[in-house]
């Protein structure tokens, strides 16, 4: 059965909880095209959320895949998939150099 995360579910995993918050930070402002049922533009982070949940359903129970440490790096590929390509940090480089300290 799909079971849907909030950000209180990823809040367990120092790591992960940072890479959200890097995204969030390069992705403040942005949007994705079309309106959802509100009416309202959705904010581009949900969609890197969604693209996280998804992949953690996939692999099985979503909470306990959030805690596996085996999985982090899949998981925080999932939120960081469009930082090249959709923000300032637009390099390989430029990623690698803002995540070493995470």
């Amino acid at each position: 059965m799909y079971q849907q995360l909030s950000v209180l579910d990823i809040q367990k995993n120092k790591t992960l909880l940072a890479v959200w918050k890097f995204v969030s930070s390069v992705h403040a402002g942005q949007t994705r095209k079309g309106i959802n049922k509100t009416g309202i533009l959705p904010k581009y982070t949900a969609h890197l959320f969604r693209v996280m949940e998804i992949t953690a359903n996939a692999l099985g129970d979503p909470v306990m895949v959030l805690r596996n440490n085996e999985l982090l790096s899949l998981l925080s590929s999932a939120l960081l998939h469009d930082t090249i390509e959709d923000t300032v940090v637009n390099t390989p480089e430029k990623l690698e150099r803002a995540l070493i300290p995470l």
